[in-house]
């Protein structure tokens, strides 16, 4: 299986740690080798933006913008034709929607959303997980991604967004005992 990469696995290799005596989770550092085309918008007012386009389905997007409990912002991953993730936050609640499925959540301990919010996406093909302030993380599959994708955002208030292409993982196997 070593000759596939990482095929077929659900989340990312992550980096789990303390921070305040809170647990904190998000992508192991050496996944920035991938990104490719790096991409950044700031925006300044409540918007609603296509950020790109793009035939390949893998990539990253790091939104931070300031919080409380009037903010929202939503993440639509689409194409022209139907929308394939949508991640909403509003306030304390959070909702992601997959393809037919909804995960709903409500981050409750004061403090844990603001001031900043923090939502750090990335998709490979079918593999989609989105870090709500590095505390909470939803992983989901879709298969049947088309190949061009569209991301749009609409924030409440400022918010900086960055978006990289992400080129593929390969496994380097020189090692005697890993088995193909």
């Amino acid at each position: 299986m070593i000759a596939a990469g990482w095929s077929g696995v659900l989340s990312l290799p992550r980096q789990v740690y303390l921070e305040d005596d809170i647990l904190h989770m998000r992508p192991i550092k050496e996944l920035q080798q991938l990104r490719l085309d790096a991409n950044h918008k700031k925006i300044d007012t409540v918007q609603n933006i296509l950020l790109f386009e793009q035939q390949q389905p893998q990539l990253e997007i790091l939104i931070s913008m300031p919080w409380d409990d009037k903010q929202r912002i939503e993440l639509k991953i689409h194409n022209k034709d139907h929308q394939w993730w949508l991640i909403r936050i509003e306030g304390v609640e959070f909702e992601v929607r997959t393809s037919g499925k909804t995960i709903t959540g409500i981050i409750t301990d004061e403090g844990e959303v603001g001031p900043e919010l923090t939502l750090h996406l990335v998709i490979d093909h079918s593999m989609f997980e989105v870090f709500v302030n590095y505390q909470h993380c939803i992983t989901s599959r879709v298969y049947g991604l088309p190949t061009v994708i569209q991301a749009s955002v609409l924030a409440s208030s400022s918010a900086e967004i960055q978006w990289y292409k992400l080129g593929n993982i390969t496994l380097e196997h020189d090692d005697p005992h890993l088995v193909d």
